[in-house]
């Protein structure tokens, strides 16, 4: 039986050095690229703030090279085939967390929608890939 090592939290809001990153209306925003540790299991967190309705897509993007440019849309990044969104419909202000496995790439980025009726308020303040790598 394979031994697991102690978990280890990977904060995109600070490797950003931001408090929250904004989500208005039907924006679509990109969190800045990882390395994904190998032989790991994942686990994604993921919350909103707004003054009015929360409405998001949540989906995690990857891909073997870092995007030429951060935080924008890059064709070498995309969902794998046959994932499923993190999140199809995130419509509340809780901390929500979705184990997942992502493809086997080298690096991996949050893509992130507004949808619906979406607040212009909408921000994200807590987003992290939270791992545990078998030893």
């Amino acid at each position: 039986m394979a031994k697991v090592g102690a978990p280890e939290v990977i904060d995109l809001l600070k490797m950003a050095r931001v408090s929250e990153i904004a989500v208005a209306s039907t924006a679509t925003i990109y969190s800045q690229a990882v390395g994904l540790p190998r032989n790991a299991t994942f686990c994604f967190t993921v919350k909103a703030d707004s003054e009015g309705v929360v409405e998001l897509k949540v989906e995690f993007e990857s891909s073997n090279e870092l995007p030429s440019t951060e935080e924008t849309v890059d064709t070498n990044y995309v969902v794998p085939d046959g994932k499923i969104d993190v999140i199809t419909a995130q419509a509340d202000k809780l901390v929500h967390r979705h184990p997942y496995a992502p493809a086997s790439t080298k690096f991996g980025r949050f893509k992130i929608t507004g949808t619906g009726l979406n607040d212009a308020s909408t921000v994200i303040d807590r987003l992290e890939i939270s791992y545990i790598l078998a030893i």
